[in-house]
């Protein structure tokens, strides 16, 4: 069952743009204060 949701889930093109929008969102939030801090 759990690869036909990963299957049905790639083929949503706008989900995988919300997905990576929020991996780089969280991404940027943990690593932005190892490079810029104030």
């Amino acid at each position: 069952m759990t690869r036909r949701a990963l299957e049905a889930f790639a083929e949503n093109r706008l989900a995988l743009v919300g997905v990576a929008i929020f991996v780089l969102l969280a991404a940027f939030s943990f690593l932005g204060p190892l490079f810029y801090s104030t």
